[in-house]
């Protein structure tokens, strides 16, 4: 009976930690595609000129917050 709930809680946990582990790199794949998409934006509206774009992100890096 024991076993079982051990093995219950067990389950549960690893699920929880896979779980999470899919949201981040789900959120940090969002993310990239976002700065991915904004530098091509930036690209597109400096075409033809000669210097390089812009891209200046002021939000708070994830890991500072």
């Amino acid at each position: 009976m024991i076993g079982i709930v051990v093995r219950q809680l067990l389950f549960a946990g690893v699920a929880t930690v896979v779980t999470r582990a899919l949201m981040r790199h789900r959120k940090r794949r969002s993310e990239r595609k976002h700065a991915d998409s904004r530098l091509d934006d930036s690209l597109q509206d400096s075409f033809p000129a000669s210097d390089a774009p812009a891209t200046q992100d002021y939000d708070i890096p994830v890991n500072r917050r």
